[in-house]
């Protein structure tokens, strides 16, 4: 699933922990898990990636979405969070990206380090990912068809007074 999926997805996870649990530590741990089981759910969708796209041109496109996705959810969640909201939040999102530390592996550790995040997250992935199954116009409207899901299911919680 491409990148702003598995952010609206962290997003709403960490939502729906402060909802569930009260104490602090549940809550973290609760959006964390939450994040992570979304990322599998969602990359055992059929799907298409960014297979079709040059390499360089990837890391811009991550870029972009991460913001507009992060700029949209913002917008939604500014008069629907408590004010322990970081912790949740970035738990949540933490879970839902995290699988897909090894695209970033390369760019951020030294080469061996890199190689081995690479190699262990293809080893979990291998396990629940889809996108091989996709053929790329239907796998690309089924990843955005999801992340305006989600980002319109974060509309469904509260509003604070």
């Amino acid at each position: 699933m491409i990148a702003s999926a598995h952010v609206a997805a962290g997003f709403v996870a960490g939502m729906v922990a402060a909802r569930i649990t009260e104490r602090r530590v549940h809550r973290i741990a609760a959006a964390f898990g939450l994040g992570l089981l979304s990322h599998v759910a969602l990359d055992a969708v059929p799907h298409a990636d960014y297979w079709q796209l040059p390499p360089s041109t990837v890391v811009k496109v991550v870029f972009c979405e991460i913001v507009l996705v992060s700029t949209i959810a913002a917008l939604i969640l500014r008069r629907r969070l408590t004010p322990d909201w970081p912790e949740y939040l970035l738990s949540g999102l933490a879970g839902s990206v995290i699988l897909d530390a090894k695209f970033t592996a390369r760019i951020l550790l030294p080469q061996g380090p890199a190689r081995s995040v690479e190699h262990f997250g293809d080893y979990l992935h291998r396990f629940f990912h889809a996108a091989y199954l996709s053929h790329p116009l239907p796998g690309t409207v089924a990843e955005i068809t999801t992340t305006i899901l989600l980002l319109a299911l974060l509309t469904r919680f509260p509003r604070k007074t």
